[in-house]
């Protein structure tokens, strides 16, 4: 993408805080391939090799975390922060300055 991060439009993030379900998808396709880093976890095998997988229970985790995260974010005007810490989620709530 050629260095930029291509942002969500206005009407689709109303959208997905109001709780339409073909927004609150596009915001999660959107945050797909971060989504996907953050619930990838190092399996060693048994030869010692180290092999990436997404752990598919924390990536429904993180996915669940975002949906309502919208709703949660809207409704306090804050902003929530995830990320992954020694293969938990990690949430941080910060308030918005606006």
């Amino acid at each position: 993408m050629d260095g930029q991060e291509k942002l969500l439009d206005y009407e689709t993030i109303k959208a997905a805080v109001a709780g339409e379900k073909w927004a609150t998808e596009k915001v999660l396709a959107h945050y797909a391939d971060y989504i996907d880093e953050l619930s990838t976890v190092e399996i060693r095998q048994p030869g010692g090799k180290v092999k990436k997988v997404i752990d598919e229970d924390m990536r429904q985790h993180i996915s669940l975390w975002v949906n309502v995260g919208i709703k949660i974010a809207a409704y306090l005007n804050i902003r929530i922060v995830l990320g992954v810490e020694s293969q938990k989620l990690k949430v941080e709530v910060r308030r918005c300055g606006c």
